[in-house]
């Protein structure tokens, strides 16, 4: 697999981000080979079909791991793409029916636990903040002036007048919001570099803060 040159044509999209040095796609490559091949060995194929298409699949992943090792490349293959490229040779080396399982049908209801999850989760939390943006009609209303102070002591009926300006100002619901922002913050760089640095973007009408 030559490399890339400046003056020689572009290569195509795969292959240039393989060349850029990134190898999770390589192994994600390497994955999606494997099941294809064990899919394709579960639907009775002939085994010559199934043998030809194995080695194929084995020295398209050979190739990525020896491309990972050139010294050329910007960014050398990490540890855990190697890994998971092994795995994926040593399945279609020797595929053992309880390996098998786990990458054919394992992997599947896993992910889609997950998302199922995922998707419970965000209809929750969307319907409780849809339900806590209603008042009911029959919400009792609380009137500090008519209510009984026998029994508070200063600094409890403070407390109780600014938690009341606060819920009137709305300064409340800005603390609540100001802690949600902490989840539309984006990471601009990575954990390793020399300097790190994140942005929160907040559109106020045709402006970007």
């Amino acid at each position: 697999m030559p490399l890339l040159t400046v003056s020689g044509p572009l290569p195509p999209n795969l292959r240039a981000l393989l060349l850029g040095g990134d190898f999770f796609l390589g192994g994600v490559i390497a994955a999606t080979l494997t099941k294809l091949v064990l899919r394709l060995r579960s639907l009775g194929v002939p085994s010559a079909v199934v043998n030809k298409t194995s080695a194929a699949a084995m020295l398209a992943i050979i190739s990525m791991m020896r491309l990972g090792e050139s010294p050329a490349l910007p960014s050398p293959l990490d540890d855990d793409s190697r890994d998971r490229m092994a795995a994926c040779i040593q399945v279609l080396a020797q595929p053992e029916d309880g390996m098998v399982k786990v990458w054919l049908d394992d992997c599947r209801t896993a992910f889609s636990t997950l998302t199922s999850d995922k998707q419970t989760r965000e209809a929750a939390q969307l319907a409780a903040e849809t339900a806590k943006n209603f008042a009911q009609p029959d919400d009792l209303i609380d009137f500090a002036h008519l209510r009984s102070r026998k029994g508070l002591s200063q600094l409890e009926m403070e407390d109780q007048v600014s938690s009341d300006l606060a819920r009137a100002t709305g300064l409340a619901e800005a603390a609540e919001n100001e802690s949600k922002k902490l989840n539309r913050v984006l990471q601009l760089t990575g954990f390793s570099d020399p300097v790190y640095a994140e942005a929160y973007v907040t559109v106020h009408q045709y402006d970007i803060v």
